[in-house]
């Protein structure tokens, strides 16, 4: 949401990795989708790669696309 704080979205980026780490084996892909992924990124933790991005349209609408790939 544009009206979440950012502290809010850092510490719910920190517990996805988190749990991500314990339920992808290594070589998994996880795909995204987000408005902005600039804070999305600089969370990504050493035990994720960014394997692919991509920007998408709805409309007028302007999404981000992110593959992590676990290494």
């Amino acid at each position: 949401s544009k009206h979440t704080k950012e502290a809010d979205i850092r510490k719910i980026y920190k517990e996805l990795f988190y749990q991500l780490e314990f339920v992808m084996k290594k070589g998994g892909k996880m795909a995204l989708l987000t408005e902005n992924a600039s804070l999305l990124k600089e969370m990504i933790t050493k035990d994720f790669k960014l394997a692919k991005e991509d920007e998408l349209w709805a409309g007028e609408q302007k999404y981000q696309f992110i593959m992590l790939e676990k290494i």
